[in-house]
């Protein structure tokens, strides 16, 4: 509670070839309980992940890299320059936090960092970087993401098989309740696709949003989101071959599936 990060992080394949998973971030890698949280801290330093993994997952926050607990009233500033050139299976990058869980909360947090994020599968192995989720906020957004500000450029080139990436919130998904309200984009989203990717989700606020039948109806209630950058796509092809290919850009969501209600 009320700490400060003024040293950069940067991790190679030093670590990161004999990693099964790993977690970066300028506060906390990993908060590993429910009842856990990080409050009123700020990260002052890049964070910067290169190297070819064996690792599964790869989760990259400005202040915490993967959460099952909560997030309140921290910042990432300009300073907090967030680079990810790995090519874990999956990748996780997020303003403020890498990935957060169903019971996360999520909440009075801003985003100063600019997010740079490149994965070349071809390069690094047809199984390699093949999910990419990329949010301004959070990568994966579960539980409650509410009153958020992203004042971060979100930049990837990537020839991932499936990208999503949103100004807030990469992927929104989950078999439980979602709450998303007031969050704000002030920043561009941009995705030069580098291949042909399966599945490109690109939104303002949301990459892609679905929620499994009996879940509480996704709470876009008053004034869920505002956006002022631009979203762009550029080069973007899905993969011919595949047996579904969707390429979707949204001004707040690039898709929504399931039961869906917006």
């Amino acid at each position: 509670k009320e700490c400060t990060n003024n040293g950069k992080i940067t991790l190679d394949d030093t670590v990161i070839s004999t990693s099964e998973s790993v977690c970066a971030a300028g506060i906390t890698g990993y908060i590993s309980n429910d009842d856990g949280y990080v409050e009123k801290c700020t990260n002052n330093a890049a964070i910067s992940v290169e190297g070819t993994a064996t690792a599964m997952d790869c989760f990259i926050g400005g202040i915490v890299g993967a959460c099952n607990g909560s997030i309140y009233d921290c910042t990432n500033t300009v300073k907090g320059s967030i680079t990810s050139l790995i090519a874990a299976k999956t990748n996780y990058v997020g303003g403020i936090c890498g990935s957060s869980n169903q019971n996360s909360k999520i909440l009075r947090n801003t985003n100063r960092g600019q997010i740079n994020y490149h994965v070349n599968a071809t390069r690094d192995g047809d199984d390699n970087g093949r999910l990419s989720y990329i949010g301004g906020i959070t990568s994966c957004g579960r539980g409650e993401v509410s009153d958020n500000a992203n004042y971060g450029s979100i930049y990837s080139t990537s020839s991932a098989k499936m990208i999503y990436i949103g100004g807030i919130v990469g992927i929104a998904a989950s078999d439980a309740p979602i709450v998303m309200k007031n969050n704000y984009n002030d920043k561009d989203v941009v995705l030069e696709s580098t291949g042909k990717g399966r599945y490109v989700y690109v939104g303002g606020l949301i990459g892609f949003y679905n929620y499994a039948s009996g879940a509480a109806v996704f709470d876009f209630s008053e004034d869920t989101g505002s956006i002022l950058g631009t979203i762009r796509c550029n080069n973007c092809e899905a993969k011919a071959e595949a047996t579904y290919t969707y390429v979707a850009i949204g001004g707040y969501i690039g898709r929504t599936a399931g039961d869906s209600n917006v």
